[in-house]
């Protein structure tokens, strides 16, 4: 869904990674043990191919990554775009 014009920078492509992979994988865990280890392990490779510097409370906290098209709905096209 997303567009090369709504991610700019490394940056921007990281967080969209994230939400991507949370959305995929992560929504599907039944309990705090499996979420727990999903987090970890995404932070573990967002560290080791993204190297990024962020924390996990800074991704993961109670401002979570998430993208989506309805910020722009009279658009006549829709960007998939981080939500902030």
């Amino acid at each position: 869904m997303s567009k090369p014009s709504s991610i700019l920078d490394e940056s921007k492509f990281t967080r969209l990674w994230i939400n991507e992979t949370y959305r995929v994988f992560g929504d599907r865990l039944i309990n705090n043990e499996d979420s727990t280890w999903f987090v970890d392990l995404m932070m573990e490779l967002l560290h080791s191919s993204f190297r990024i510097t962020q924390t996990r409370e800074e991704l993961f906290g109670d401002t979570k990554v998430m993208f989506g098209d309805i910020l722009k709905l009279d658009a006549t096209a829709r960007l998939y775009e981080e939500i902030v």
